[in-house]
């Protein structure tokens, strides 16, 4: 256990990313799902988010496209229940007006676009499990024996 908890949990903070020099617009938030949708662009994601952020980006279109990344993947439980986590923490952080309020819920959307990011994409399977299990419900047979 003493190895697992040096070798795996002793890990440094993940820094906060420095905004892209090469954005100076608001981008549209529908293309933070584009960089979610490669594998291992955790670094990529919070670059955007704090680009966009930065230049004056809404949050709540933000929110949007992030509850739109959790609900394409094959989302577990933790999943959900982070993301709402965090939209709930971000709120009770923005009822008060501090410089650790605006850092907090700066951090509140970075640790849901990393975490995010970090499972995404996934097999994307859900979908075609579910019109399945409404093909059976409705009474079609899937397969038949000659």
């Amino acid at each position: 256990m003493s190895v697992y908890l040096d070798r795996f949990l002793n890990i440094p903070a993940a820094r906060k990313p420095q905004p892209s020099e090469a954005i100076k617009t608001p981008q549209d938030p529908s293309e933070l799902l584009e960089i979610m949708n490669k594998q291992q662009q955790v670094t990529e994601a919070a670059r955007w988010v704090m680009t966009y952020l930065g230049e004056g980006g809404e949050k709540v279109p933000l929110f949007n496209i992030l509850g739109h990344s959790l609900l394409r993947e094959d989302a577990e439980f933790h999943s959900f229940q982070m993301y709402e986590a965090g939209v709930v923490e971000h709120d009770y952080w923005a009822e008060e007006e501090s410089s650790l309020s605006e850092r907090a819920q700066e951090t509140m959307i970075l640790a849901m676009t990393r975490y995010l990011a970090g499972h995404a994409p996934t097999a994307r399977e859900m979908p075609h499990t579910v019109r399945i299990a409404m093909r059976l419900h409705e009474g079609e047979k899937l397969f038949e024996e000659e």
